[in-house]
């Protein structure tokens, strides 16, 4: 009886040691820097962020919405220049970004520039 009990102890131990390895497993979801321009105009975008290159985007077209950088590691929105109609409009939210979410930066039609940190939706 006994012998039977560790050979039970043993299989579940085995089952729940097989099982956890794949719950470790999760996949994060990146983080992503999206511009989206409301204006009727053209726009250049520059997006200055740490660890790691910036993100620019030299022709963002009116209405258009563009990821500009994704990844996983955890990222800092310094700053974002947007020149349009010759006029150029300079933001420092200094935002974190983290794995799962989305930093927005909106041009609204009226000139004024705005970022945000929210989740995806």
């Amino acid at each position: 009886m006994l012998r039977r009990l560790q050979y039970a102890a043993a299989a579940v131990a085995c089952g729940c040691f097989c099982l956890v390895p794949g719950c470790r497993n999760v996949e994060v979801r990146p983080w992503q820097v999206v511009v989206q321009n409301k204006t009727g105009l053209w726009c250049e975008v520059n997006v200055a962020t740490g660890p790691g290159p910036d993100a620019n985007a030299p022709d963002l077209g009116p209405q258009e919405r563009r990821v500009l950088r994704s990844g996983t590691e955890n990222l800092v929105v310094h700053s974002a220049k947007i020149v349009y109609n010759r006029q150029e409009h300079v933001i420092r939210p200094e935002i974190e970004v983290q794995p799962g979410k989305i930093c927005l930066i909106v041009i609204e039609a009226d000139g004024q520039v705005k970022a945000e940190v929210s989740d995806p939706s």
